[in-house]
């Protein structure tokens, strides 16, 4: 193997490995502005179809360049790009595909982290109502993606070297997203954990109407807790 002088070494990782991080967070920011397109249209799409026949609202709402959300029913979906560019640890099963083994900078990747939470938590501000990360997208300098997460977005969208992260796809990742979410209801809290309360609590619980709520959906924010389904 060619020894490099440390200059020539510096130079060809900005022109190689430099260069291809600038390219995928291009791609996932143009990427992450066409999701949100999608992600109104299909909105406005399943407004119109509800809208005859029952009252559940489909919202659509832009957060800004990084993140937007889909309120349907009592649920809400929050989508956030973090635009930093990430590399997989080296036991991840990624590293044994013949798309990575060629080309190493195949593996550098946005990330777009899919959250859910209930609307009232959000809405009335119960700041200890818990979310759940349901799966996260990663999109790479070829604008190819795939999915981590839970039960149908943990294999249908698994193959980043032929997986383009085309409006098709992003609107199949929306409505599997959707469908997951709708697939959990809320969880009666166990009858032993509010057995005692005392004064400030009450008057906490009439000031925000604060429950603590959350739903069985994958795993909680915190390392190491997982929910039973």
């Amino acid at each position: 193997m060619e020894q490099l002088i440390p200059f020539d070494q510096a130079l060809k990782s900005l022109k190689d490995k430099g260069q291809c991080k600038l390219l995928v967070v291009s791609n996932a920011k143009n990427s992450f502005a066409l999701f949100k397109t999608e992600a109104k249209q299909l909105s406005i799409d399943l407004s119109i179809s509800l809208s005859a026949s029952c009252e559940v609202e489909v919202l659509y709402r832009d957060s800004g360049e990084f993140q937007f959300e889909i309120q349907f029913g009592e649920d809400v979906l929050i989508f956030n790009l973090h635009d930093d560019v990430f590399d997989f640890d080296r036991s991840h099963a990624l590293w044994k595909t013949s798309y990575v083994k060629e080309n190493r900078n195949n593996a550098f990747c946005c990330m777009i982290s899919m959250f859910s939470f209930l609307r009232s938590s959000l809405e009335t501000n119960r700041f200890d109502d818990l979310g759940y990360m349901i799966g996260r997208i990663l999109v790479n300098h070829e604008n190819h993606f795939f999915v981590e997460g839970n039960k149908q977005l943990g294999f249908l969208y698994n193959d980043l070297a032929s997986s383009g992260f085309t409006t098709i796809k992003m609107r199949e990742v929306l409505l599997t997203s959707l469908n997951y979410c709708l697939q959990f209801d809320l969880l009666l809290p166990e009858y032993e954990q509010f057995t005692t309360i005392n004064v400030a609590q009450i008057n906490e619980i009439s000031r925000t109407m604060r429950t603590h709520s959350s739903k069985p959906l994958g795993f909680l924010l915190q390392k190491g807790k997982t929910p039973e389904k």
